[in-house]
This record gives structure tokens, sequence and C-alpha cells, in this order.
């Protein structure tokens, strides 16, 4: 068996120091207004999307790593909901990024009929709640 293959603990490239080292660079690049977007400022760091999901998962009970990945992603959903208010960037990309990076959902709303099928007069917003992250 190689060294190489999986299973080698040594060969780990992401350590909790050097994601945390990482993580400094995008904190220095993110407020560049050409960087909207976790993709951008992970490219400019010479890394790709993949590899912020891993540290996601991989790291997940780290808290320093954790909280420092949250607020780089709570800084940038932030920043595309302030420019998209004002008009700084298209309203349907906002959107569509808001929900497709930070889990933002159309509210429903639902009209209550009684069993003959009759409006009640009255309807309700259906939320669909998500798990909370923030680890309270």
């Amino acid at each position: 068996m190689k060294t190489s293959q999986l299973g080698n603990k040594y060969a780990e490239k992401w350590t909790e120091e050097t994601v945390l080292n990482k993580l400094e660079e995008i904190k220095k690049i993110i407020h560049n207004d050409d960087v909207n977007y976790i993709g951008t400022a992970l490219v400019k760091v010479d890394l790709y999307r993949d590899v912020w999901s891993d540290w996601k998962h991989k790291f997940v009970d780290n808290e320093l790593v954790s909280r420092t990945i949250k607020a780089i992603e709570h800084y940038f959903e932030s920043k595309i909901y302030e420019k998209a208010l004002s008009g700084q960037v298209n309203a349907t990309v906002a959107i569509f990024g808001l929900k497709n990076n930070y889990n933002w959902k159309d509210k429903q709303e639902t009209e209550i009929t009684g069993k003959d099928g009759a409006p009640l007069g009255f309807t309700v917003n259906i939320v669909k709640t998500l798990k909370d992250d923030s680890g309270s």
C-alpha cells in the first residue's frame, strides 16, 4: 500500500493552522468591491469551491474554524443583499444567489378550508425552518 493512498493522515494538507491561514487571506480581500461571491474570493487565493465545502464538513466541530467560515459567509450574504437593495446588483441574480448559497426560501401562503372545501377566511404563512447552525 502506498503512503499516498486514503487513510494516510500524515499527508493531509488542510490542518486547522493551514485553513485558518487561508481564511485570513480571504478575510483580507473580501472587502474589495469586485469580490461579491465566495467563489471569487477562493479563486483569488488559488482555491476552488469544493475546498470550502470540505472545510465546512471537516471542521464542523472546530469552533474557531467554523465561526470564521460562518462570518465570511454572512459577510457575502449581507453584501449581496445590500447591493440588490441599492440597485447595484440585478435583483433576480441576487435572489438566485441568496436561495442557492444561503438557503433563503420564498414564503408560502396556504388558504385554510373547512370540511366542505369552503375557505375559512384566513391564510397561514408556512415558512420552512432551517437547522440553527450558530451552535446555540
